[in-house]
């Protein structure tokens, strides 16, 4: 039984970035995710990391900036030092699948 899975539905708000390291290619999509909570509005921007397999989802969907998606993954938090010296830590994802929502085209024609 797993015990740390997250569910994101949100946007991409960069173009991907992608990495080529000795042990292979790995990608970073930034997403925002908004929530409501009565008439106030909250958006959390969280970067998304894709591994392996999952990170074929960014060339086979197309990912790109403006795009919907989905992400099934696990939360994790990065720590590291800043250019200022400040200790930060961060929540990410590491995807287990990023998916696409397509667009629905108007349809002007009646029936």
């Amino acid at each position: 039984m797993r015990t740390n899975e997250i569910r994101l539905v949100g946007n991409v708000v960069k173009e991907p970035k992608i990495f080529d390291t000795e042990k292979g290619k790995f990608g970073v999509v930034r997403v925002a995710v908004n929530s409501r909570r009565g008439d106030k509005e909250e958006t959390l921007y969280i970067d998304v990391k894709l591994f392996g397999h999952v990170f074929n989802d960014i060339e086979y969907y197309e990912i790109d900036k403006g795009d919907r998606v989905q992400v099934d993954g696990r939360l994790v938090l990065e720590e590291f030092t800043n250019r200022e010296g400040n200790e930060v830590k961060l929540p990410a994802i590491i995807a287990n699948s990023m998916v696409k929502f397509h667009k629905r085209v108007k349809d002007d024609s009646s029936f």
